[in-house]
Order: structure tokens, then sequence, then C-alpha cells
């Protein structure tokens, strides 16, 4: 759960950090919190399966997990201060470190063990999470469910911004995948994907201001539309896009130093909400 909230690419609300947990077992294909990614796991997710895992009331969860480093300030959830970071995420990660750096957290740790967990958590490896949580969360909006048609998110669901986010941790962790894979985050891309005006709807008017299926395209095949998208979120490996440039040179050194990623507020008790 810290590596949800420590390393998401903004603040989460508390309905956002409930549904990536239940997200969670289906995003974390290795079972280990590795970087590697085995996509399976992922197509076999639902709206109701998520509904499913959801916890009520999540504060009291949240409260009692990692209470010593979030805070809850109008329903979202921040770092308690940007020291809990710097605690708990080695500022360089080895491949050894890496593969072992997943720790459950089953409860609120006592101040005798917080040793324990200094350097324990990979920013690596937390990217990689929230990434897979985006996407296996876009991929459920492909199959039916008892709450929603396909292509849709149920009530419940609504509130998980993952459309906003994905790419962000897609660049972050995009030295470690393989080319086979990328095709697979590529295929998100793809106008006959059940789900794709969804989150595309969500990516371009988060603030739902427009009617639905009124994000308008570029012009074309649908495997054109896909390779227009491919190029403007510079999914491809050798590509360059004003959007994707921008992201590589801001996120790619994360790989090693999560210096290059503080975009949450440094303390919440001098965050400012609207």
């Amino acid at each position: 759960m810290l590596n949800i909230v420590f390393a998401a690419a903004q603040s989460l609300t508390v309905e956002e950090v409930n549904i990536a947990l239940a997200v969670a077992p289906y995003g974390d294909d290795s079972g280990d919190g590795s970087p590697e990614r085995h996509p399976g796991r992922r197509t076999k997710l639902t709206t109701d399966d998520v509904e499913y895992g959801l916890v009520y009331p999540l504060e009291n969860h949240l409260k009692h997990v990692c209470g010593l480093f979030i805070r809850t300030i109008k329903k979202k959830v921040y770092p308690v201060h940007e020291t809990a970071r710097e605690f708990l995420f080695a500022l360089k990660t080895s491949a050894v470190e890496i593969k072992r750096s997943t720790i459950p957290l089953l409860g609120p740790p006592h101040e005798s063990q917080l040793h324990h967990f200094q350097h324990n958590f990979s920013l690596v490896n937390a990217n990689t999470l929230l990434l897979n949580i985006c996407v296996a969360f876009l991929s459920c909006l492909a199959k039916p469910s008892k709450t929603s048609p396909p292509g849709e998110v149920s009530p419940e669901t609504e509130p998980f911004r993952s459309a906003l986010s994905w790419t962000i941790h897609y660049h972050r962790t995009k030295r470690l995948l393989e080319k086979r894979e990328n095709r697979y985050y590529q295929n998100l891309c793809h106008p006959l994907l059940p789900g794709f005006d969804c989150w595309m709807q969500e990516l371009w008017d988060p603030n739902h201001t427009m009617a639905k299926n009124q994000v308008s395209h570029p012009p074309g095949a649908p495997d054109d539309i896909q390779d227009y998208y491919i190029e403007y979120f510079n999914l491809e490996t050798h590509s360059s896009s004003s959007y994707g440039a921008g992201l590589d040179n801001k996120h790619d050194s994360a790989i090693s130093d999560f210096e290059s990623c503080e975009d949450e507020p440094s303390d919440a008790s001098e965050t400012s909400l609207n």
C-alpha cells in the first residue's frame, strides 16, 4: 500500500487508493512485486472483481496499515512528510534489491521495528506495480460485468483515474520493458478495443464537461489512429514526440534515483487543497 501512495503520479483520493488496492492482486503479476510482468492475469479482471475487493471504511484500514507514514486530508492521501519517502525508498537500487524490495505491511510497524523498513522499497517496483494496476483496470473495461456494459466503468469504480497516469508510470519503467510486452501497451491505443473511448474520454475530459463519446480523434482508419497515439504517447522504443520526449526527460532517471520524480507535496500539513 505504501508504494502505491508514495509513487503515485499525483495525490490519490481515498476512493482511488481503495480501487488500486482491489486491482493490485491482478496488477502485480509476478507475485513478489518485482519488475517482471506477465500480462495474462490482467485479462481475468472484471469490474465485478474490483468492486468485490473494495474495503469499507478504507480510512480505518489506511490508518491501521500505514498510519505512521501517511495522512488523509480532505479525502486525499499524502505521505506524512517527504522524509518518509527518503526513509522507505533506497536512493540507488541494485537488481538484487529490486527483487526483494517489496515487503508486506499487514499492520503498523512498532517503533522498534522501523529500521526493518528503511530503504526496503524500490521506486522501480512501485511504478511497475502502479503501471500494471492502471493497465489491468483499463483492460477490464473490455469485459462485461453485472454493473456495467463492456467499455464502461461501473459507478463504484468510476473514481479511478488510471487513464491520466498510466503513461507516466510507463515512462518511469520504460527501460524494463521488453519489445513483445510493449505491444500490449500499444494495443490500449487501438480504437476498436472496448474501453478505448472510455479511457480517452477520461484523459481528455477529466472534469466531465463533455457528453460521452464526444472526444474527436485524428481522421483515418483504426490502425492509423492507433499509430497516432502510439507516437503521441511515445510508446515506441525509439520514437519521439513532444509528449513522450517530455516524459522521458522528466522520468527516465527515476529508475535509479527517486529525486527526479518528487512531484508529491513535500509536507501534507502544508498542502492547500481546492
